[in-house]
């Protein structure tokens, strides 16, 4: 009877180990994560130890410094540009590397890689945008136009690249952890992929709305609730400034008429009980 204690305290002890270890659906393995010597606990350090005494970079022509003030902002004072954008790339990616990694993954319309079936619409209505196009022609006018930003966005690259070289498990931040990946390599790619996915999000994503509104409302109800500069906003400038230049003389498109017909899609491709009516495509 003692041996089938044994074998089943064995069996039930190995079956817990094996769950913990692996991930089960979208949920990480635990084990890793509660580890304490690589998990979650390392990430309760705090940021101001990431700001060394020194560090040792490949590929610089020079010394760099980095001043660290109070409020842990770094300060980068470099010989060239290469060396300073290259020390950027490490420093940035020291204290944001998931954050520029998630973003380009957004941008590429990757996120369900990691984190499920979940973000697929999203990801679908993102490539429709051509972000990656974008980023993809822009690297390739650089490559054909501009040689010294080029380097430049490499060296920044490699500096991002050199701090992924050296990070250990233990240093991933909690979001890689809870996630289960390791950060990919950067590259010129990226960054360019980055300033798109930044560019759209400062445009705003409500053009074919406010058309709808246009259509329905009128422009001057469009204007009551959406007004293009609202009156409880102060100016930076003050609004009594004389400016003493010639403004630029602004083109006006031919015309200004907007299309009557609407078309009737799904931008996600979910289904719904009511479709939204977009204008203009």
């Amino acid at each position: 009877m003692k041996y089938v204690s044994f074998f089943l305290v064995l069996a039930i002890s190995i079956s817990l180990a094996v769950i913990v270890s692996i991930p089960i659906g979208q949920i990480p393995p635990i084990a890793p994560l509660l580890d304490p010597n690589h998990g979650f606990w390392q990430n309760t350090l705090s940021e101001d130890q990431l700001a060394r005494n020194e560090m040792h970079l490949a590929n610089l022509n020079g010394p760099v410094e980095v001043v660290y003030d109070k409020n842990l902002i770094p300060h980068i004072f470099a010989g060239d540009e290469l060396d300073l954008y290259r020390a950027q790339g490490y420093v940035t990616a020291q204290h944001r590397l998931w954050q520029m990694e998630f973003q380009t993954m957004a941008a590429a319309g990757r996120i369900s890689e990691f984190v499920g079936p979940i973000a697929l619409e999203l990801d679908r209505m993102t490539r429709r945008k051509g972000l990656t196009y974008g980023a993809e022609m822009g690297l390739q006018y650089i490559q054909e136009n501009d040689p010294e930003t080029l380097r430049l966005i490499e060296a920044y690259a490699d500096g991002v690249n050199q701090y992924i070289a050296e990070l250990s498990d233990a240093r991933l931040s909690v979001e890689y952890k809870i996630l289960n990946y390791r950060p990919e390599s950067w590259s010129a790619y990226k960054t360019l992929l980055l300033l798109k996915y930044m560019s759209d999000m400062l445009v705003g994503d409500r053009d074919l709305e406010y058309t709808n509104l246009r259509k329905i409302l009128g422009e001057a109800g469009l204007n009551r609730l959406f007004p293009e500069f609202p009156s409880e906003n102060d100016p930076i400038i003050e609004a009594e400034k004389v400016w003493d230049f010639t403004p630029v003389p602004i083109s006006k498109p031919d015309s200004l008429n907007y299309p009557d017909e609407t078309l009737l899609i799904n931008p996600l491709n979910q289904p719904s009980k009511e479709q939204v009516p977009i204008i203009g495509l």
